[in-house]
């Protein structure tokens, strides 16, 4: 933005939204007690990481879209089915930890094994034609 003093940054996806992203983040990060140019850095390399998954989970929604599935919430769906938080009870792993899974999950997804019904469970099925 211009005028906040040299943060006039390029934003590498300007049109990235996290929402998908945003349950599971917010239980694995945390305030630290570094100095504030390492809290940025470390903040910093973690948004490249989830661009990375954003990047993959992108991917596969497209897939799924080419095979014919519709759904406003296919995004949701894949960042639900990569993320490894809904399996895991007591100590959380880092974010770093989680995001490089969901990376390498999205990378790997199987869009052959999504059927509409998958998605209707979601709340995201095909609306019903009058």
């Amino acid at each position: 933005m211009p005028g906040h003093g040299g943060c006039e940054k390029e934003e590498p996806n300007p049109r990235f939204a996290g929402g998908a992203y945003h349950p599971g983040l917010r239980r694995v990060e945390h305030f630290t007690d570094e100095s504030i140019g390492v809290a940025i850095k470390e903040h910093e390399r973690l948004a490249t990481l989830t661009l990375e998954v954003e990047e993959n989970v992108s991917a596969a929604v497209q897939v799924l879209r080419d095979k014919g599935l519709m759904s406003p919430y296919l995004r949701s769906f894949v960042v639900a089915r990569v993320n490894p938080l809904r399996w895991i009870k007591g100590d959380l792993p880092s974010a770093d930890s989680v995001l490089t899974t969901m990376r390498d999950r999205a990378a790997r997804f199987n869009a052959g094994n999504v059927k509409q019904e998958d998605l209707a469970r979601m709340g995201g099925g095909v609306p019903d034609e009058d």
